[in-house]
This record gives structure tokens, C-alpha cells and sequence, in this order.
């Protein structure tokens, strides 16, 4: 399909490995697809809730990707009850003041 494609394009850049196609592919299988939507404008329920409850603690995350990984990682949350897991937001760029919570 299209991300086949798509990975297929990216191993023939100069820099990079056509053998490691299988690999990639394996490791593109890890996504949980369940939360993608069907596209970049789709919000699933989970995103948005995913969005809301972090908005609810002062992290604001938009709804095409980050709130998308978030409502990804909140899914497995119970299974990491002593604080194993990370959610690190990279989505803002700007020179601005520093997260909440940050300093």
C-alpha cells in the first residue's frame, strides 16, 4: 500500500539501506493504528478525550498528532502504575516561556 510505498522511497535516498525495507516495516506495524483516525483531519473520540484530559492539566496538544499519541499511551497507562512511562511533547518549536511545570 501507500506507506510501503512510501518507506520503499525513503530507503532509496543516498544514506540509506534498501535491505532494511523488512525491518521498517516490521517496526511501522507497532503503531496502534486504532488511534490515526482515517486521516490527518479525523478526531477520534479517544483523541479528543486524550486532548481534553490534557488540556484539563496544562498541556496543550493539538488533535492531528500529539493528542493522537497521547490517547495512544494513556490505553496501556494501567500497566505502568510506578511511573515507567513517558510522554514527550516535541510539537512546539517556539523560543517562548517554558511548559508549566518547567523552569
Amino acid at each position: 500500500g501507500r506507506l510501503a510505498r512510501l518507506v520503499k522511497q525513503t530507503l532509496a535516498l543516498p544514506g540509506f539501506d534498501r535491505s532494511m525495507f523488512g525491518h521498517c516495516m516490521r517496526q511501522l506495524e507497532l503503531i496502534e493504528r486504532r488511534y490515526l483516525g482515517k486521516g490527518y483531519r479525523d478526531i477520534p473520540r479517544a483523541t479528543q478525550a486524550a486532548v481534553d484530559l490534557a488540556a484539563n492539566h496544562g498541556l496543550s496538544l493539538e488533535t492531528a498528532f500529539s493528542g493522537k499519541a497521547f490517547a495512544a499511551m494513556l490505553d496501556p497507562l494501567p500497566e505502568f502504575s510506578h511511573g515507567e512511562l513517558l510522554y514527550w511533547n516535541t510539537h512546539d518549536q517556539s523560543d517562548g516561556p517554558p511548559p508549566i511545570g518547567f523552569t
